[in-house]
């Protein structure tokens, strides 16, 4: 491509312009300008460092234009223009109002999201968000943006080009999971309140018609469509992995853990694998009964029956997953390979999943919640990283095993809180 023969020529001045006009919404591949930016500096002729301050200058300085250009020009622009490219008064107005909702948390997500970027800054400017707010989310995901691109680039080195669409769409997935779950949270953070007492008064005004048959219905039914999503993510994985298709992610995944860890690390992850054994999540087990217990709340006893449900069938789970999938390659004839799911990280995120839950609804203290579950995900994250330096399992098993995980633990605690509500609602009737 023309651009990649420029930055040959012209180096660090093609970077920052190329970043600048890009975020000015003309279309230049910067991402994949930023991963062969890496790969020079992989062979050694542009230097990493200066490389992210130049894209990072680049791309904060067209932020900070597009911002400018929002607020001085602002609405009567798009009102009077925006229709010659497809963006005209009615989309202007529904796109304003939710990024004065939503928009400055979003900034450093929209980086990532092709299409979206570009506007984040005018729209800034538009809606009249403070500068200073503005400057904190966009000039910090200016610098993970690039950071991360450019770095991916060194870390591939001559595999840049193969693995740089791979990477692109898994980086967007990551971004668009983070972005649903901030989402969520600030949602129920926001609105929990008011999302229950209309989901309960709903309930309310729906289940006196219905007979009592006819409620237990619903309930399954609700249940059903939580299955049917979960169960379709499942499918795609197990597709995935029976027609050996998680051979790229593998070594993409495994190339950049094993370029930013070191031997001196594997002490720490030991440790940390000792933190995914059977006695250890034992221990964790019990303390989750024992907080329900000393606790003191409604249905205690309920949600001491549900936490040994989930237990004992994420154990039966670990047991019974990896022996099916084994059994059925081997009948078909796939060959062998690592055991799918893994069965580590499997009951891992079943057992401090739940403790996780146990402490959001116990717990009142908000940073102590925040707290311990930030450092329950991040407990898990470095099992699952630890698993693939120390060469222990693949991956996309790992993977894998976050997933059915997930899907049983979200189950349970569905049909529990379903349960709950149906309890709730014979006591007020």
């Amino acid at each position: 491509m023309h651009i990649l023969e420029w930055v040959n020529q012209y180096g660090y001045i093609v970077l920052f312009a190329s970043l600048f006009l890009e975020l000015m919404a003309l279309p230049i591949p910067t991402e994949l300008l930023m991963t062969y930016i890496g790969f020079l500096s992989f062979q050694g002729e542009m230097n990493l460092y200066a490389a992210i301050l130049i894209a990072f200058l680049g791309s904060s300085a067209g932020m900070s234009l597009t911002y400018w250009i929002g607020q001085k020009v602002g609405i009567t622009f798009f009102e009077k223009y925006g229709a010659k490219f497809h963006f005209g008064p009615e989309r202007l107005h529904k796109t304003s109002r939710w990024f004065q909702k939503y928009g400055q948390k979003t900034i450093i997500f929209a980086y990532f999201i092709p299409g979206l970027r570009h506007l984040t800054g005018y729209f800034s400017g538009i809606t009249k968000v403070s500068f200073k707010t503005y400057m904190v989310f966009a000039y910090t995901g200016a610098l993970i943006w690039v950071g991360s691109f450019i770095t991916i680039g060194q870390i591939l080195g001559p595999q840049w080009e193969e693995y740089q669409g791979d990477l692109k769409l898994y980086l967007l997935f990551i971004v668009l999971g983070a972005a649903v779950v901030l989402f969520l949270y600030q949602l129920i953070k926001q609105q929990g309140d008011k999302i229950l007492v209309f989901g309960i008064d709903l309930f309310k005004r729906v289940l006196p018609y219905l007979p009592t048959v006819n409620r237990i219905r619903v309930v399954f039914a609700l249940l059903a469509a939580l299955f049917i999503g979960s169960f379709a993510l499942m499918i795609g994985l197990i597709q995935d992995y029976m027609g050996n298709e998680f051979g790229r992610f593998n070594q993409i995944t495994k190339m950049i853990i094993d370029s930013i860890l070191t031997d001196g690390f594997i002490p720490l992850l030991q440790f940390i694998e000792g933190m995914a054994a059977h006695q250890f999540l034992l221990i964790i087990f019990v303390s989750g009964l024992a907080l329900i217990w000393f606790k003191h709340m409604k249905e205690e006893k309920m949600d001491i029956l549900f936490g040994m449900i989930i237990i004992s069938g994420g154990f039966l789970l670990e047991k019974a997953l990896p022996l099916f999938f084994t059994l059925i390659k081997e009948y078909a004839h796939l060959g062998s390979g690592s055991t799918f799911p893994s069965e580590v990280t499997l009951i891992s995120i079943i057992v401090y999943g739940w403790f996780a839950y146990v402490i959001l609804v116990r717990i009142q203290h908000k940073w102590i919640k925040t707290s311990i579950t930030s450092l329950l995900v991040l407990l898990l994250f470095l099992i699952g990283i630890g698993r693939v330096y120390l060469h222990m399992q693949s991956p996309g098993s790992l993977a894998a095993g976050y997933v059915f995980g997930l899907v049983w633990l979200s189950l349970c605690i569905g049909a529990k809180e379903m349960l709950h509500l149906l309890t709730y609602l014979k006591v007020e009737s």
